[in-house]
């Protein structure tokens, strides 16, 4: 495995998980 497919891996993660939270729905309070 090379070392930039890793790299792009987490990098394609962290932007799913960043998404996932900002998208995530505003609870009502």
């Amino acid at each position: 495995m090379e070392p930039s497919s890793v790299i792009g891996l987490l990098a394609f993660f962290l932007i799913a998980l960043l998404l996932s939270i900002i998208t995530r729905p505003r609870r009502p309070r």
